[in-house]
C-alpha cells in the first residue's frame, strides 16, 4: 500500500540564486527522503497505540523509497510491506480503509478467536501457536493434529498447548463455531466463532500521520540540507 503526502516546495526554491538552482535536484531528493524518514519513524512509532502487536513484522513492514535527483523520480514514499504471504494480499489495507474482510483461497467463513482460545494460548497478547489454529484443532487426532513438513510432506505432529481439550466444528443455537470441551467436563467453550465476514474500522491513519510529518519536518530538513551544502561549498557544473 503506497499513500501520497503532498508538500508545497515552491516557495522555498523561488528563494533560491542561479548558483543554488543548480544543486536544487539534489537539495530536494535529500529533503524529500529525509521527509518521508519523518513519516515511517511517525507512523511505526503510533503502531504500538491502534493495534496489539505480537512480534515486529508490521513495523519492519513500514518501508520508505528514497528520491532520486533525476527529474523523473523527483519522489519519495511512504509504503506498506505486510502483504499476507499465503494469500499476497497486503492486511493493512483494510486497516486504513475499513470495509469488510472476507474469506479468501475458496474458505466460506473468517474464524474469529474468541478470549476462552486466547486464554489457551496464553493470554490476549500472545500469538497463536500453529497446533491452536483452526486447521490444527479440527485435523487434531489423539493429541495429534495433520500438519506438513518443511517438504510439503504430510506428517502427524504432537499437539501440545490442549491442556486436555478436544475440537470440533458445529453449529450450536445458530451459531458456527470451533467448540472446545476438556476430556473430563461437559462444559463446552467457543474457540473461534466462525462468520462469512468481519467488519473493519479504520484504525491504521497512515496517511495523516504521513502528511503531518512532512508538513512538521520540511521546512527543517529543508533549511539543514541547504546549510550543509553551503559549510561543503556548492560548485557550479561543468
Amino acid at each position: 500500500m503506497i499513500l501520497t503526502a503532498k508538500v508545497d516546495a515552491s516557495a522555498a526554491i523561488a528563494g533560491l540564486n542561479e548558483l543554488e538552482k543548480q544543486h536544487l535536484p539534489f537539495a530536494l531528493a535529500k529533503t524529500l527522503t529525509l521527509c518521508a524518514k519523518a513519516g515511517q519513524e511517525k507512523v511505526r512509532g503510533g503502531l504500538g497505540d491502534k493495534f496489539t502487536l505480537r512480534n515486529t513484522f508490521t513495523m519492519r513492514g513500514i518501508r520508505i523509497k528514497p528520491a532520486l535527483k533525476v527529474a523523473r523520480r523527483q519522489i519519495a514514499d511512504v509504503h506498506t510491506a505486510t502483504e499476507n504471504r499465503k494469500t499476497g494480499i497486503d492486511y493493512m489495507v483494510k486497516q486504513e480503509t475499513g470495509g469488510e474482510k472476507v474469506p479468501h483461497g475458496g474458505s466460506m467463513h473468517i474464524a474469529v478467536p474468541t478470549r476462552f482460545l486466547r486464554m489457551l494460548a496464553g493470554g490476549p497478547s500472545a500469538i497463536i501457536p500453529q497446533e491452536l489454529r483452526p486447521r490444527a484443532l479440527l485435523g487434531a487426532v489423539a493429541g495429534r493434529y495433520s500438519g506438513t513438513t518443511s517438504k510439503g510432506q504430510i506428517a502427524l505432529r504432537p499437539q501440545r498447548i490442549t491442556k486436555g481439550y478436544e475440537f470440533w466444528k458445529e453449529e450450536i443455537d445458530g451459531h458456527l463455531a470451533i467448540w472446545g470441551r476438556q476430556v473430563d467436563s461437559r462444559e463446552i467453550k467457543p474457540m473461534y466463532w466462525m462468520v462469512p465476514e468481519v467488519k473493519m474500522r479504520d484504525a491504521f491513519h497512515m496517511h495523516a500521520d504521513v502528511q503531518k510529518a512532512v508538513d512538521e519536518s520540511f521546512a527543517g530538513i529543508w533549511e539543514e540540507t541547504w546549510e550543509k551544502m553551503h559549510l561543503k561549498g556548492l560548485r557550479i557544473k561543468s
